[in-house]
């Protein structure tokens, strides 16, 4: 999942917008590392991402909840 944040960041601004992250639910890779149905309808949640809820998704957070998706 290394370089996946910045692949999802197409205006390269350091954060996810809501459609840059719904590219995510169509991407095969985080598929490949996140199996389980549940958790990965949970990952590719924005809201559940975004945690200090101001409508975009930091690096920082990004990876907090990925590694909690990938438990």
């Amino acid at each position: 999942m290394e370089g996946m944040f910045d692949a999802l960041d197409a205006d390269a601004d350091g954060f996810l917008s809501p459609d840059e992250f719904a590219v995510m639910k169509e991407n095969n890779e985080v598929k490949n590392y996140i199996e389980d149905p549940e958790a990965l309808e949970n990952f590719v949640d924005f809201a559940a991402c975004d945690a200090d809820g101001d409508g975009q998704i930091s690096k920082e957070e990004f990876w907090a909840h990925a590694k909690r998706a990938m438990k």
